[in-house]
């Protein structure tokens, strides 16, 4: 009988982890769709459908509140929103570090079995086709005139193919007006707080493994 106990619980604690392993990398394909996984709490990678390029994450863990980005090209001024802006104006350097550290600790990361192979592959990012190198710059700070142009300033977060060195970068500056499409390097990181805000407790399976344990060394404790 503890044996039963104890098979029990390993085979639903496996079949726990294995789930969180196949959800992580899920293609999208519309937005339907991408509504739909935006309620799930753990990370799931936008991949799309056609070109295997990763658009994006849902559900990123930043100090235990969730967020989620895209990666987009252009100008500033032409990819952020008036109230997107006001946002930036109100973020710190030290809060764009953190999202700037967890796209590089959990978005561009490698998936299983040679495929979604996006933190040794630069390129295979929306925006980046450069050989080695994406360039995802998150915005913070308000406006200010900068030799006759208005910028923002930037914390880059530097994805490498081995080739150097790589992470996250501070001091740097984009005029609003520059074009990110005119680089095969850089590329915007859009960010706002998930819908789920905050990192969810032990999914019922996991506690439901836990307490097949607990009684089956409660039991072996009787039976001793």
């Amino acid at each position: 009988m503890l044996n039963r106990y104890i098979t029990a619980a390993i085979l639903v604690t496996t079949l726990s982890y294995s789930h969180l392993a196949i959800a992580k990398f899920i293609r999208v394909s519309d937005s339907e769709q991408v509504d739909v996984l935006a309620s799930e709490t753990m990370t799931v990678w936008d991949i799309d459908n056609f070109s295997g390029k990763l658009q994006g994450a849902f559900n990123v863990n930043v100090g235990g509140t969730l967020w989620d980005v895209v990666f987009r090209d252009g100008s500033f001024s032409n990819l952020f929103s008036i109230a997107e802006a006001a946002t930036i104006d109100d973020r710190t350097e030290g809060e764009a570090i953190d999202l700037s550290g967890a796209l590089f600790d959990s978005v561009f990361v490698n998936g299983k079995d040679d495929e979604y192979l996006f933190n040794v592959t630069p390129a295979l990012t929306r925006g980046c086709s450069a050989n080695g190198i994406c360039v995802a710059v998150t915005a913070f700070g308000k406006e200010f005139p900068n030799p006759g142009a208005k910028s923002r300033r930037v914390i880059r977060t530097i994805n490498r193919d081995g080739s150097g060195p790589e992470g996250v970068a501070r001091g740097a500056d984009l005029r609003i007006s520059y074009d990110t499409g005119v680089d095969a390097a850089v590329v915007y990181a859009k960010w706002k707080e998930s819908d789920v805000r905050h990192v969810p407790a032990p999914s019922t399976i996991s506690i439901f493994a836990l307490g097949l344990i607990g009684l089956a060394a409660r039991r072996f404790k009787k039976q001793s």
